[in-house]
């Protein structure tokens, strides 16, 4: 799996987890990816996701936090249909399956 999230976001998985990737330039000027973190569920990577928007914004109210966080919710809304999403959770289960059965 490799999903465009938003700008500058992805989400990869493997036979264990779902990863939530950031894109990063590195010195040499190469685009790479970094990973924040590893989920069990596509909603606890989305909801880490939120948060970590809101951690790094840079807004001196709270309305302004809102309107940052509808509009980054907004972008990944845009870029991940409904299938998008329950194809998601159908690959997590058969990966999962696939672990219980080792």
């Amino acid at each position: 799996m490799d999903i465009k999230l938003a700008k500058g976001f992805r989400i990869t998985s493997d036979r264990y987890n779902i990863t939530l990737q950031k894109e990063f330039v590195s010195k040499t000027g190469e685009k790479k990816w970094k990973s924040l973190g590893y989920y069990a569920t596509f909603e606890h990577l989305a909801e880490d996701l939120i948060d970590y928007k809101v951690r790094i914004a840079d807004v001196d109210s709270i309305n302004e936090l809102i309107k940052e966080t509808k509009k980054f919710s907004k972008e990944i809304i845009k870029n991940l249909r409904e299938d998008e999403i329950e194809d998601i959770k159908k690959e997590v289960v058969k990966e999962a399956g696939k672990r219980d059965t080792k």
